[in-house]
């Protein structure tokens, strides 16, 4: 019986047959990971922005690329603001951009309440002069969620990160 081609589903704008999101992290070498990503068929996979060190031709992104794999960035390893500017650097190098307005958000009672984007006061953003460190008007301690955006402009595709942020 002869397979029946997958339905194409959208992702970012992209037409993608394959469901399969490998991850980059784990392959024994670089030639491994190219044999890994053309064997499985995926269209997609995961980037550690931390581990990218180029995109030419014998790194990571290029055997990626060699491939003709798309590229889903993440901030997988960071727990500082250091690391964090860290792998925005890489992430620049690397062709990406970072996204969005803000840096993160409040997080709201469940399911998530909507947050005013006219709220500075609600967003890790440059003009928020509040402690992050506070109670909202009920008294209840306020919790964040750190949420990085990273895209590629040439080819129209990104994505985010999102941790809750643990202010001690």
């Amino acid at each position: 019986m002869a397979a029946v081609p997958a339905a194409a589903h959208q992702l970012a704008g992209r037409d993608l047959t394959s469901r399969l999101i490998v991850g980059t992290g784990g392959a024994s070498s670089l030639d491994v990971l190219g044999q890994v990503l053309a064997a499985s068929g995926t269209q997609l996979t995961t980037v550690a922005m931390r581990r990218v060190g180029g995109s030419g031709q014998g790194s990571l992104i290029g055997v990626i690329r060699q491939v003709g794999v798309a590229v889903l960035p993440n901030t997988a390893g960071c727990h500082t603001a250091a690391e964090a500017l860290l792998t925005a650097r890489l992430a620049r190098e690397a062709g990406w951009s970072l996204g969005g307005r803000h840096a993160g958000h409040l997080v709201g009672e469940f399911p998530h309440e909507e947050i005013d984007g006219a709220d500075i006061e609600s967003y890790i953003a440059p003009g928020n002069s509040t402690p992050m460190r506070r109670t909202d008007m009920a008294g209840r301690v306020c919790h964040w969620i750190l949420e990085i955006h990273l895209t590629e402009p040439a080819r129209g595709f990104g994505g985010f990160y999102e941790q809750l942020l643990d202010l001690g």
